[in-house]
């Protein structure tokens, strides 16, 4: 007996060693992860168990109960339960005894039929619940994905495609398959071991050939699945391609068409789908050919080894027919769980792929964050200081910026300006806290920038950037974002203070209207106005204005200005500026060329000699562009 439980727990060691030891350390995030979610849920998992153990023990006794039926209508001699059970079996037996042979025979048919009822309601509630348990668990995973991707920082966001971001989040949860994968292969196992018991109770040589049927299917479908894992990794890698390329191309409805490009476009999206379809296809040809490999072996194994056992049992004949009946009923309940087991094996196969995504996605070991922690942050109060600041990008070797330094007095305003990649943007992105400084540091009243809490930082500034984005959504959802908490006047008083509110008043259902996929409904200046509006509505004490008025047409450029006039002094202003005419209101402008501080001071200061702002902007009287 103790040799045959060996045997049984190679086997099962057997169907998923191999799945087991190939995971990698992305493998392993995934799953620890997931243990991490499911062990919140503890009693839904205590439930689940404990009905699934019930299940199979109802299963098992409903077929002893037939067994010992079938002995009644089939034997002469007195009918006993094939175990000992102690005193139980003294009181079962003479209660047998008793009995007529064809009451006993309706009774215990009576008995297995409840039995069975009974497992199927067990049944049924373990797979309730395990649903439960699977869609809880998937929208925990959602959020926390969506959590941590919202807590990366904007150099790791960067580093990739927003349609491969947004595809991996979704591939992420699927990752919960796995709690409806266990809790089936979990009550698989529990039927085939009841099973195995009730056979080795009966007589051990059917134990054996249960075991022996299951490991040769095993064995047999192994090559299959080393294809559909290979397949699935490859169909997930397919997934993300198209949820990237198609992404990309939604997002450029404009230069497609101008470019007579859609054609292509749709030829480079249909072309990653059919990649994607033509590995799932071969993983799906290969799981079809597992369903007829299972069934004909086991039935031929089975055959094999009945014949074996019944030549090798010699003069114990009679009781190896009488354990034939049980043999037979276990075999038929036997051959679907042991088919189940198999498929399980293929879903498996199926799932590690999306495990492994979601588990190189949710490390926090090899990503950058946006930092946490610091002193609170209640406003400017005196000024902010540039202190010898140099900045270059992970994945570069060059600065951006080299040794920048100067002071900002609270209340004032200055333009940056310079070619391109001089880098401005950079500049406005290491002072946002988007970017942690290389080398020197930013000063706020004296203390390091990065030492101060991020989120109370950002909550005094507000950011108007070039290329305003505004959602699908109406002004005045695009006005609050960021700002929920505001009321309609605030929404009102910030639009009017951009001077917006005239021209959103016109519209067909003013704040309410909805202006389209990045506000197409509106024109450039009407945008700018917008994300001003959505800037000042913060109630800023720092404005960062990212060439917001290079591209305005001269009215929309005039009404800006005009808003910059009246924020002077209430507001610390950087203006990124390719314009004289926004430029020249600034208290110093800092003339940048590659990364480096050229030049600072006034206008009038900066055009009183042969400087590099002069020289570059060809200024000999009222020159209106900036380089």
């Amino acid at each position: 007996m103790k040799i045959t439980i060996k045997i049984l727990k190679k086997v099962l060691g057997l169907c998923f060693k191999q799945r087991i030891e190939s995971l990698d350390e992305d493998h392993k995030t995934g799953l620890n992860l997931l243990v991490k979610q499911i062990n919140r849920h503890r009693l839904l998992v205590i439930m689940i168990f404990l009905f699934g153990v019930f299940a199979a023990i109802s299963e098992g006794a409903s077929i002893a109960i037939l067994g010992i039926a079938g002995a009644a209508i089939s034997q002469s001699s007195t009918v006993s339960l094939p175990v000992d059970m102690g005193q139980l079996s003294l009181f079962v037996n003479d209660w047998l005894a008793s009995q007529e042979r064809s009451t006993l025979f309706v009774v215990l048919i009576s008995i297995a039929i409840v039995m069975q009822l009974l497992r199927s309601v067990l049944t049924y509630l373990a797979a309730r619940l395990s649903i439960q348990l699977d869609f809880t668990i998937q929208q925990e995973l959602w959020e926390k994905a969506t959590k941590h991707l919202m807590s990366f920082s904007l150099s790791e966001i960067q580093s990739r495609t927003v349609g491969y971001t947004a595809s991996i989040i979704h591939l992420s949860v699927q990752m919960t398959y796995l709690i409806g994968w266990g809790s089936k292969v979990l009550l698989i196992i529990y039927f085939l071991f009841m099973y195995f018991v009730l056979l080795l109770v009966y007589q051990s040589t059917f134990a054996l050939i249960l075991v022996g049927v299951t490991l040769i299917v095993s064995v047999a479908i192994t090559r299959v699945l080393k294809k559909i894992r290979a397949f699935s990794k490859q169909s997930m890698e397919a997934t993300l391609d198209v949820g990237r390329i198609t992404f990309e191309y939604l997002q450029a409805p404009r230069l497609l068409r101008v470019f007579n490009a859609t054609e292509l476009a749709g030829k480079a999206i249909n072309l990653a789908r059919a990649k994607e379809l033509n590995t799932n296809k071969k993983a799906g040809l290969n799981e079809v050919a597992v369903k007829p490999i299972v069934e004909s072996t086991i039935i031929v194994g089975a055959c094999v080894f009945l014949i074996g056992s019944y030549f090798v049992a010699g003069s114990s004949g009679e009781s190896f027919v009488a354990g034939l009946t049980v043999f037979i009923v276990v075999l038929i309940r036997a051959t679907p769980r042991i088919s189940e087991l198999n498929n399980a094996r293929i879903r498996l196969a199926r799932i590690l792929p999306s495990l492994k995504i979601a588990g190189g996605f949710l490390r926090t070991d090899d990503k950058l964050f946006l930092r946490s922690g610091g002193k609170p942050f209640n406003g400017l109060r005196r000024e902010i200081s540039f202190d010898q600041l140099s900045f270059r990008y992970s994945n570069r070797d060059e600065y951006v910026l080299k040794d920048i330094s100067f002071k900002v007095p609270k209340g004032s305003t200055i333009a940056v300006v310079g070619p391109s990649g001089a880098g401005k943007s950079t500049l406005m992105g290491v002072l946002l806290g988007l970017y942690s400084s290389t080398a020197g540091r930013i000063l706020i009243d004296g203390v390091a920038l990065e030492d101060i809490k991020l989120t109370d930082w950002l909550q005094h500034i507000g950011y108007v950037e070039q290329e305003v984005y505004l959602f699908n959504a109406s002004i005045m959802e695009n006005i609050k974002f960021g700002s929920m908490q505001a009321t309609t006047k605030d929404v009102v008083a910030a639009a009017k203070q951009s001077y917006a509110d005239d021209f959103i008043k016109h519209l067909p259902q003013g704040y309410d209207t909805k202006i389209g996929e990045r506000g197409y409904l509106l024109s450039g200046g009407q945008k700018q106005r917008i994300g001003l509006a959505r800037a000042l509505i913060r109630k800023p004490t720092i404005l960062l204005l990212d060439e917001a008025t290079s591209a305005l047409d001269s009215e929309s450029e005039r009404l800006i200005q005009r808003t910059l006039k009246e924020l002077h002094s209430k507001c610390t202003t950087f203006i990124i500026a390719h314009r004289l005419s926004t430029a020249k209101e600034a208290d110093v402008i800092l003339v940048l060329d590659s990364g480096r501080v050229l030049e600072k001071g006034t206008v009038e200061q900066l055009l009183a000699y042969d400087s590099y702002f002069l020289r570059v902007s060809g200024m000999q009287g009222d020159v209106e562009t900036l380089p």
